[in-house]
């Protein structure tokens, strides 16, 4: 359950991150803006979910 936690946050985070650029350079309101933040957001909560578990499995087998 923390896994998939740390992927949400990981994902809302970015999105949030995405949409701030987009509204700095005011390509918020435009309709293809979600099609770019959403996916973008996903992929990153999926990557940050392999980091996460990697480094986690790297530390067990140091311990060993």
């Amino acid at each position: 359950m923390k896994d998939y936690f740390i992927r949400f946050i990981f994902s809302i985070m970015i999105m949030i991150i995405i949409y701030g650029v987009f509204y700095v350079f005011g390509l918020h309101g435009e309709s293809w803006a979600a099609f770019i933040i959403l996916p973008i957001g996903i992929a990153v909560g999926h990557g940050s979910l392999y980091f996460y578990k990697t480094i986690k499995e790297t530390k067990q087998k140091q311990l060993r």
